[in-house]
């Protein structure tokens, strides 16, 4: 969590510059149309550009703000499942068990006597993943095409 809390602030914060500069830029252009120095097609082509990429930083804030949340949600309902997992096997009833072992299990055999479990090591999966210099691929994809965006 602490790694996702620390990579979101990152990603919020640079979408937050990037809608500054563009109000500032958006202000800017307001002001040299008023003054004089700038046309009113080339105003007009140059606001609504501005306007969708403000309309674009937004929709990415607020999609960055609901994958939070469901990556919240997500780690709290695991945390629960790992604390209860004892309690919600005695106190259900089969199908909710077999629900619960195909989460837990990889592979389940049964010789006619007795049952055999594979439990799934999601920790193994992350350790057998190549060690990155910043961390998870996937979050330097993201920061680098935040950033090169930022740039354009």
């Amino acid at each position: 969590m602490k790694d996702e809390t620390s990579f979101r602030k990152d990603v919020v914060a640079q979408l937050r510059r990037r809608e500054t500069d563009l109000e500032a830029k958006k202000n800017k252009l307001l002001d040299a149309f008023l003054a004089g120095h700038v046309e009113q097609e080339a105003y007009q082509k140059k606001a609504d550009e501005l306007k969708i990429d403000l309309e674009r930083i937004r929709r990415e804030m607020e999609q960055d703000n609901k994958a939070h949340e469901d990556f919240s949600d997500l780690a709290l309902k695991v945390f629960n499942l790992s604390q209860n997992a004892a309690e919600t096997w005695l106190g259900s009833c089969n199908s909710t068990r077999r629900e619960l072992l195909e989460i837990l299990c990889t592979n389940r055999e049964s010789d006619g006597v007795s049952l055999r479990l594979t439990w799934r090591s999601p920790f193994d999966v992350l350790a057998k993943q190549p060690v990155f210099e910043y961390g998870v691929a996937e979050r330097i994809r993201t920061a680098d095409l935040l950033s090169h965006s930022q740039t354009l």
